[in-house]
């Protein structure tokens, strides 16, 4: 079993954004729903589901923002959400090493504006204009939340820590140091005996 990227199961939740194929795996809300429970247990029984979507609809951002990236290049992708978070199924399979870095670059941006626009949004939710009260309304709460997401969540997976999207940037940049953006078949003429 591979929990990065786990076999389907009959309990996911499968459904399309367009063309894009999900698929939600229940590792993914028994992480979500636990994290939720917690905060349930400290500031009332609809946070649990209020936590639950914010982590849905921030995590299927990021992952959207691959998918996206990596159909601009010509790949096709799709999304498994699982107990680590995400996954944009070949969106990295592109032909340039600049190419795969823009897509591993993608999810965390897409994230890291929506928090922008969150930040923008703020005034909207806001009950009080004292900056010490933030966190006061359900609205403020949610909003909490997803700034939290939204800025923690993309700038984790900047780490340089295969299989984070900062390692799998690391490992992009320095084979580009070591072999240019050369593919395997120009680098050595008998790559595919290597195996």
């Amino acid at each position: 079993m591979n929990l990065l990227a786990p076999e389907p199961t009959s309990y996911d939740l499968n459904f399309r954004l367009g063309s894009i194929p999900v698929r939600v795996h229940p590792g993914f809300w028994i992480v979500q729903g636990v994290i939720g429970y917690f905060l349930a247990d400290t500031l009332g029984a609809a946070y649990f589901f209020v936590w639950v979507g914010c982590a849905f609809g921030s995590i299927l951002v990021h992952e959207l923002g691959h998918v996206f990236a990596g159909r601009r290049f010509g790949a096709d992708g799709e999304i498994v959400l699982t107990v680590f978070g995400g996954l944009a199924v070949g969106s990295p399979d592109v032909h340039y090493r600049y190419e795969r870095i823009l897509v591993y670059l993608a999810g965390p941006v897409a994230q890291l504006l929506l928090a922008a626009l969150l930040w923008l949004a703020h005034p909207l939710v806001a009950a009080s204009p004292d900056p010490n009260r933030v966190g006061q309304t359900p609205a403020e709460m949610t909003w909490m939340f997803l700034m939290s997401i939204n800025v923690g969540w993309p700038l984790f997976n900047l780490l340089p820590i295969p299989p984070l999207d900062g390692g799998r940037i690391l490992v992009e940049v320095v084979e580009w140091l070591r072999t240019g953006d050369r593919q395997p078949w120009e680098q050595d003429p008998n790559w595919w005996k290597r195996g």
